[in-house]
């Protein structure tokens, strides 16, 4: 899902990759039952536990001291019963420093143990729906449902802790593409948590995959009256009719958001709404309501990527050269900012800024070797003169899932090379797929 968006920023939240981190296992009943959340182990433990306590096993951790760590775990679960289980917390310690080994080997023995069921089950359920793995994921949830809590919780903390694991299951059923089961859940946790927007906000998402879209409106509805100050209930619908590809109810809820979103909505509706035009290839429409308002200085940067991006996808090279250069300067470690930089510069006839294209690329490539990063590099040695060299780097991105502008570079470069077959047919794909497109379509633009 690598699409040109990503060559500058994930700032418009286009993408997201889930990880072995501590929040996909740290038992909390305080937590939303989402396997997408993203939260440090120190948010995601239970409040009662004292934050000293965490940060000196932390420390302890950090020096290689393991029991140490453990032991300061148990000290503190002995004063408070009302959290996780202390291998549960120390494997959470473990994922979050990102020793994934050891903390599996933490997790795994934990589960050998009595009484052990609940938690180790809830644990492995968490960490499966935050790799995508919805079998294990629903087979370990299930266990845990049948599994008896532990004796030493208060019946108050039992009761939220199953209240966290019916939230799993819920999403994990809606992420299975078990819709009524979704829903059947989600209805229950909303008979009892009335005023859980999260719950709200999950029952409105497993209606909307049910095609229940009046109900669905209602939910999110709710869920944004019990999130004061949250992003309006409209953009969530949008982002919803985007992602199904149902572009014309996409845009009229867009458009719902931008008019009804007060100050504090308007960037993250107006930012959302302008990556859907350029996703669209609609750079004008994009600038013209990135440029509307005033934004605060937060959002700053997510509007100039998007006026950058929108210039380039236009054709306006001297503007975007402007936006990037000045991006370039203030995040000087982001490669996705001096990618986008190098694609800018490569477009211009002065040679000494053709030529910084190529070293910025390279060092992009020497940093890090992704589609994005390689399809660059390829496409500026074909655009100085270097086919034969470009076909080589580009040639590495066959077997991988790469955006519209990649197939486009390999397309002129077997152009160049003689090869009219094949470029008529990556240049068919080209012209035949969707999402930003950032070139000319025609096969005898963008020579070198």
């Amino acid at each position: 899902m690598y699409g040109n968006w990503l060559r500058c920023t994930a700032i418009f939240g286009c993408c997201f990759a889930a990880a072995a981190h501590a929040d996909v296992i740290l038992l909390n009943s305080g937590q939303n039952g989402d396997a997408q959340a993203d939260q440090s182990a120190a948010t995601l433990a239970d409040p009662k536990l004292s934050q000293d306590v965490l940060q000196r096993a932390r420390e302890a951790l950090g020096r290689g001291d393991l029991e140490n760590c453990r032991k300061l775990l148990r000290e503190s679960v002995q004063e408070n019963a009302d959290t996780a289980d202390p291998e549960i917390l120390l494997a959470s310690l473990l994922f979050d420093a990102g020793q994934t080994g050891p903390a599996m080997q933490v997790l795994n023995a934990f589960a050998m143990t009595p009484e052990a069921a609940f938690e180790a089950h809830f644990a492995f359920a968490k960490l499966a729906a935050g790799q995508g793995r919805w079998f294990d994921a629903w087979a370990h949830a299930q266990a845990s449902q049948r599994a008896e809590r532990p004796a030493r919780w208060s019946e108050d903390f039992e009761r939220q802790s199953g209240h966290a694991l019916d939230k799993l299951t819920a999403s994990i059923a809606l992420a299975r593409g078990d819709f009524s089961d979704a829903i059947a859940r989600y209805e229950q946790l909303a008979s009892e948590l009335a005023d859980d927007a999260d719950v709200q906000s999950g029952l409105g998402l497993a209606y909307f995959r049910d095609n229940q879209l009046k109900q669905a409106t209602t939910c999110f509805q709710r869920a944004a009256e019990l999130q004061p100050g949250g992003p309006p209930y409209e953009l969530q619908l949008a982002n919803l009719f985007a992602g199904a590809g149902q572009h014309d109810q996409a845009e009229s809820w867009y458009q719902q958001a931008v008019r009804s979103s007060d100050d504090e909505q308007m960037p993250p509706c107006r930012l959302a709404y302008a990556n859907w035009l350029i996703n669209r290839n609609q750079p004008e429409a994009a600038i013209k309501l990135l440029n509307a308002v005033e934004f605060p200085e937060a959002q700053q940067m997510e509007k100039m990527v998007g006026l950058g991006l929108a210039a380039r996808m236009s054709g306006d090279f001297s503007t975007a050269e402007a936006i990037f250069s000045k991006l370039h300067q203030q995040t000087p470690g982001n490669p996705l900012m001096s990618n986008q930089l190098a694609l800018v510069l490569i477009e211009s006839e002065d040679e000494g800024k053709r030529a910084r294209a190529m070293q910025i690329a390279k060092s992009n490539v020497q940093r890090a070797q992704n589609p994005t990063t390689i399809g660059t590099y390829g496409w500026i040695q074909y655009r100085l003169g270097e086919p034969e060299q470009a076909e080589q780097t580009l040639q590495r991105l066959m077997q991988a899932q790469v955006d519209r502008d990649t197939v486009y570079f390999m397309a002129q470069v077997k152009r160049a090379l003689g090869k009219v077959q094949e470029a008529d047919r990556l240049q068919n794909f080209v012209l035949n797929a969707a999402g930003p497109f950032y070139y000319d379509r025609t096969p005898e633009s963008a020579n070198p």
